[in-house]
C-alpha cells in the first residue's frame, strides 16, 4: 500500500493531488493542507505550469478523521480547485499484497469512453429522446437498471445492427487519459502476470469490441443485444442481464478465484449502477460521477482525467523510504504530464 514505505507502515499520510493547466498549483496545495490540516505545514514548492500537475504530498502527521471531513466537504462542495485522493492507495508493484495480483475494474459508458452506448445506438435509430430519458432516471438510481435497460433496449427492434454498430463504434471518443491507462496497465502487468485490466459495464460487448485490440481487458461483464438472422436488433438482451449486482460479482471473483487482497482492487464509474462493485473494491474512483455516487465515494475525478490514475500507478513503481527528511512535516513530489 501506498508509495513510500512510510505511508506504508502507517506512520505518514499521502494525498494524491490533480491538477489541470491554468490552476494555481502552488495556492491549491496549500489550501488543500490549510483545510485538511488547519495549516499549509510550511509547504514549499515552486511555480509549476504543465498540461496536467499531480502531486504526491507526504504528510508527517496522519490525517485525522474531523480533516478528512473538512477535506471532503469542500471537495464535493467545489471550493478546491483540484482533485484529492487521501485514501491509501493500492501499490501495485511493492507491498505483501502485490504479489497475488492487483486490478483495476472499469465501467464503459461515460468511463472508458465519452459516450452512453445505447443512446447513440438510439440516436441513429431515431429513438434517441425516448432512451436518453430512460437512461438518466437509471443513472442517478431513481429506475431499476434492469428493467430500465429491457425497456431501452426495446425501442431499438428492428434496427439494422451491423450498420448502426460499426457507426457507433467508428465515432466513440475514449476517455481522456485512457490510452495511457492501458500503457501502465500493460507495465504493470509484464512485472506481475497477475495483474487484471477489467470491463464491467452494463453496456454492449457489442461495442466494448472497439476497444478490445488495444486494452488487452483480462476480463469482461457486459450485455449482449441480439440480432436476428436478418441482421435486426431483436429488442431483447441475449442472456442474462448485467445489472450492478452482475458487476460487483466481477470484482468478487478477482478476490475468490484469483487471491487478490481486496485493498489491491480499483474500481472506476460514474453512475449508480457501479455503486455496488465499488464497493466490492479496495479503492473506488467516481469519474465525473453522479451526485448520487459522489456522495458515497471518497476518491474524486471531477478535475482531471484517467491520467490521474495511470501517473499514480507510474510513480509507484519506484519505492522510497519516504519524501520527508527528518524535522521535515510536509514534501511533495511532482508529475507533470
Amino acid at each position: 500500500m501506498a508509495h513510500s514505505l512510510a505511508a506504508q507502515q502507517g506512520r505518514t499520510q499521502e494525498l494524491w493531488v490533480g491538477f489541470n493547466r491554468g490552476a494555481d498549483i502552488t495556492a491549491g496545495l496549500k489550501a488543500v493542507l490549510t483545510t485538511a490540516y488547519g495549516s499549509d505545514l510550511g509547504l514549499e514548492i515552486e511555480a509549476l505550469d504543465a498540461e496536467h500537475t499531480y502531486v504526491l504530498l507526504e504528510v508527517a502527521e496522519l490525517l485525522s478523521s474531523s480533516g478528512r471531513a473538512q477535506l471532503r466537504e469542500a471537495l464535493l462542495a467545489g471550493r478546491l480547485d483540484c482533485d484529492v485522493w487521501y485514501d491509501p492507495f493500492p501499490n501495485f508493484y511493492h507491498g505483501a499484497n502485490a504479489a497475488a495480483g492487483s486490478a483495476i475494474v472499469m465501467d464503459m459508458d461515460m468511463t472508458s469512453v465519452q459516450i452512453e452506448g445505447i443512446d447513440e445506438i438510439a440516436r441513429r435509430l431515431g429513438v434517441y429522446e425516448q432512451v436518453a430519458a430512460i437512461t438518466e432516471q437509471a443513472m442517478q438510481g431513481h429506475l431499476d437498471f434492469s428493467q430500465s435497460l429491457q425497456r431501452r433496449v426495446a425501442l431499438l427492434e428492428g434496427g439494422d445492427a451491423e450498420q448502426v454498430l460499426s457507426d457507433v463504434k467508428a465515432h466513440m471518443p475514449w476517455t481522456p487519459g485512457l490510452d495511457r491507462l492501458i500503457a501502465a496497465m500493460d507495465q504493470a502487468r509484464a512485472v506481475n502476470p497477475k495483474t487484471q485490466f477489467c470491463v464491467a459495464s452494463g453496456g454492449f460487448h457489442n461495442l466494448i469490441a472497439a476497444l478490445d485490440a488495444h486494452a488487452h481487458y483480462n476480463q469482461i461483464a457486459a450485455n449482449h443485444l441480439a440480432v436476428d438472422a436478418s441482421g435486426k436488433f431483436t429488442g431483447k438482451v441475449d442472456g442474462p442481464i448485467v445489472d450492478g449486482q452482475a458487476k460487483a460479482h466481477l470484482v468478487h471473483e478477482l478476490k475468490d478465484k484469483y487471491g487478490m487482497a481486496q485493498e489491491q482492487i480499483i474500481v472506476v464509474g460514474d453512475g449508480a449502477n457501479d455503486l455496488i462493485m465499488m464497493a466490492e473494491g479496495g479503492f473506488a474512483v467516481a469519474y465525473h460521477a453522479k451526485p448520487k455516487v459522489q456522495a458515497q465515494v471518497h476518491n474524486l475525478i471531477n478535475h482531471c482525467d484517467l491520467t490521474m490514475l495511470s501517473a499514480r500507478l507510474e510513480l509507484d513503481r519506484n519505492q522510497g523510504e519516504s519524501l520527508l527528511v527528518p524535522g521535515q512535516r510536509v514534501a511533495a513530489q511532482v508529475v507533470t504530464i
